[in-house]
């Protein structure tokens, strides 16, 4: 297993070495969609619905299918009328400035955004939907409401509580979820000089991907965390090439029940979870490249070197594996050895995308790496099979050039172990749910998404999701299913919407019959 992990690690460091070879300067645009459920989509909404963001309602951003990349975020951002801002509103539009800075210093390179005046002001939203012929385990009323309050001049308590994730649970498509809690946001954000922190629950997603990021996605509940973020820039020739780069890091802790049949090492209910990722942030280049880990543990036997060292060399850091030649030279690092690998399952990712057009045209991809095929010359007696997943797509905002039309097409694999380990209580999951890619093991995704405005008022979306099994064996895990629909909503007001969504969805699990299910509703919202 520490062959397999050094090895995929030199895959990491190979590739990117290889992009500081491109011709030009490596600075890129952040293109992560922005999880479900985040604060801004809350924020946002508000401020249109009282008619302060132009082109824009609240449907936009609470109609449930409609996600935005950040850099989206950003730009409804820049388009705020600021002298049209409520009182209310100005606490929330600081802490949109600072969660999406880097966005804003890509959009607008040299801009200065005036600091709203912030005292004691609250800034809060209320949304309501009611919800009529559709799927009844779904519920009739989909409630939200979500508050952002100052603390001094450079931090905020924010809080969302709500039951909109039973509205958009996939179902059949990629198995329903449960443990949704109805606090899924409650954090305080600290921006300092130094770093920026955040403290408490929030929403997870890595990547540009649509149907959900490989390595974190938003489909698993909120998890409790701890979370550092840093924009910097390294000095020299290298800094040069690269540019502006920015840092994150979480560590947060979740519970699943114990499994009494697993490894001494990975009984217990407590589970570790954690991450970092560093990205290209710059102004001058279509590319954006960025390079993560995470690991998910049973056991955390030293939290300084578990978030100080490189996460691949914690996990050898802490396997009775002496003839590794790291350890020979430097032994202290070995303080508490396990005895096999059971209790980690360690995780990497590149990302990269390359926005085409002056229209916002993009295309990316994404490698995760779970484990590497072993070479013959170093599997030995020990051969490991391959786990990754792949995504591939084309994003494309504005077709046709006329600011009406959008387009998505996505691809996304993974392998029949991707996510599960030697010990089920390390498999990158929650109790069932994905950390990762919604779709789990074993899976070929296919998504089409078109979205149109056909009025100001009146806009429609057309979706199409297919999940295949990867490989059919009869051991392999995973169904065959998809899901066609169509989205349509009306604004008659910034703040009211009437909306029409029809769906039918067909599941197929090995060795049973096929499941179909046709969902046909009608809904109407409200929010300030």
């Amino acid at each position: 297993m520490g062959r397999v992990i050094r090895f995929a690690w030199l895959l990491l460091v190979a590739f990117f070495g290889g992009i500081l070879l491109l011709p030009g300067t490596v600075e890129a645009h952040p293109e992560d969609i922005v999880p479900r459920g985040h604060i801004a989509y809350d924020l946002l909404g508000s401020i249109a619905a009282d008619k302060a963001l132009p082109n824009a309602s609240l449907a936009d951003f609470q109609r449930g299918d409609r996600l935005y990349t950040r850099r989206e975020m950003a730009q409804f951002i820049l388009t705020l009328r600021s002298e049209s801002i409520a009182e209310r509103h100005r606490t929330a539009l600081r802490l949109l400035q600072s969660e999406f800075v880097a966005e804003l210093s890509l959009l607008a390179p040299g801009k200065r955004f005036p600091e709203p005046r912030l005292g004691t002001e609250l800034s809060y939203t209320a949304f309501g939907k009611l919800r009529g012929l559709t799927d009844p385990s779904a519920g009739t009323i989909t409630l939200r409401g979500s508050a952002v309050a100052p603390v001094g001049r450079d931090g905020f308590v924010v809080l969302s509580a709500g039951n909109y994730r039973d509205e958009w649970n996939d179902g059949l498509l990629f198995g329903n979820r449960t443990g949704y809690p109805a606090i899924e946001t409650a954090y305080f954000r600290l921006n300092g000089r130094a770093v920026d922190v955040s403290v408490g629950k929030m929403p997870l997603r890595w990547g540009p991907g649509f149907t959900g990021g490989l390595t974190f996605s938003d489909e698993a509940p909120t998890i409790p965390q701890v979370r550092l973020e840093k924009s910097f820039r390294l000095w020299g020739w290298l800094g040069k090439q690269l540019g502006p780069l920015y840092f994150s890091q979480f560590y947060g802790q979740f519970f699943e029940e114990d499994i009494p049949t697993a490894p001494a090492s990975t009984r217990g209910t407590r589970r570790h979870l954690s991450g970092r990722r560093i990205e290209t942030v710059g102004t001058r280049s279509r590319w954006q490249v960025s390079i993560g880990e995470a690991f998910k543990s049973t056991r955390l036997p030293d939290p300084i070197f578990s978030q100080v060292l490189p996460y691949f060399l914690y996990q050898n850091d802490w396997i009775d594996n002496r003839d590794v030649t790291y350890f020979r030279l430097l032994p202290f690092l070995v303080s508490d050895p396990q005895t096999d690998a059971a209790w980690i399952n360690y995780v990497a990712d590149i990302t990269t995308s390359y926005r085409v057009d002056s229209r916002g045209t993009m295309l990316y991809a994404s490698l995760m790496l779970d484990d590497v095929k072993s070479p013959d010359f170093i599997s030995f007696d020990r051969p490991t099979p391959r786990k990754i997943g792949q995504q591939y797509g084309v994003y494309l905002p504005n077709l046709g050039g006329v600011n009406r039309y959008g387009m998505r097409l996505e691809y996304t694999n993974t392998d029949v172990e991707t996510y599960r380990t030697i010990a089920e209580p390390g498999d990158w999951y929650w109790n069932g749910t994905p950390l990762g890619h919604p779709a789990g093991t074993n899976a070929d995704v296919f998504l089409g998404r078109l979205d149109a405005q056909i009025t100001a008022q009146l806009k429609l979306a057309v979706e199409g999701t297919v999940r295949r099994r990867h490989k059919t064996n009869p051991e392999a895990e995973g169904r065959n299913a998809h899901r066609y629909a169509l989205f349509a909503t009306y604004a008659p007001t910034a703040n009211t919407f009437a909306g029409l969504r029809i769906e039918q969805q067909t599941v197929t699990l090995p060795g049973a019959s096929t499941n179909r299910r046709t969902r046909f509703e009608l809904n109407a919202g409200i929010g300030f």
